[in-house]
């Protein structure tokens, strides 16, 4: 059975988010998931880093971010993960 961590469901529920929004700030984001900003802006800031999504600068320290190509590949391999598991339970 796969097992699939906090992180990666967190990590799946933000790609899913910026794939059925198209965008959103970790403001936006954080309030939708009811998670810390500080956490959400962190977990972006390292998908960014892995090429999963692209920002662009609104002000300030604010950021725009959206779903990249290898962001999809990555919400396709989680979501196959968890539908794995379901289906071995």
């Amino acid at each position: 059975m796969i097992t699939v961590a906090g992180f990666n469901q967190t990590k799946l529920l933000i790609l899913r988010y910026l794939n059925d929004n198209g965008d959103g700030t970790a403001k936006e984001i954080s309030e939708e998931l009811d998670k810390t900003h500080t956490n959400i802006a962190m977990l972006l800031l390292s998908y960014h880093r892995w090429g999963m999504v692209r920002r662009s600068k609104l002000r300030g320290r604010e950021f725009l971010y959206s779903l990249s190509d290898r962001g999809v590949v990555r919400l396709e391999w989680l979501e196959e993960t968890l539908e794995l598991e379901d289906d071995s339970l």
